[in-house]
């Protein structure tokens, strides 16, 4: 249910990367695809060593929230675009459609 996530086994999750930073397994820790309530479990639980540093989302010319940018940035997540050009779907028909032309 998304209204009681995340569950323990994603804040165990978590907590382990934690771990795994703090012992120089990696610089920093990342998110796929997380809304900003989501960022907020685990931003906002106390006791939280480290936040996501990059939050990776669905996000083209196509299909955007424009909000989505500065909602993670107020978390202090940057946000990473994953599949930007819609899938190869503005080489055709959304080459031409007017939020593509105004945002090129």
């Amino acid at each position: 249910r998304r209204d009681t996530w995340p569950d323990e086994s994603v804040r165990a999750q978590w907590r382990a990367l934690e771990d795994f930073q703090a012992q120089g397994g990696a610089r920093s820790l990342a998110v796929s695809n997380f809304s900003p309530a989501r960022l907020d479990a685990i931003v906002l639980e106390e006791g939280r060593r480290a936040r996501p540093t990059v939050n990776q989302l669905p996000y083209c010319v196509g299909y955007h929230d424009p909000t989505i940018i500065l909602a993670n940035a107020r978390r202090g997540v940057h946000v990473q675009a994953w599949s930007p050009l819609g899938s190869g779907q503005l080489t055709r028909y959304l080459r031409d459609a007017p939020e593509t032309k105004q945002a090129c």
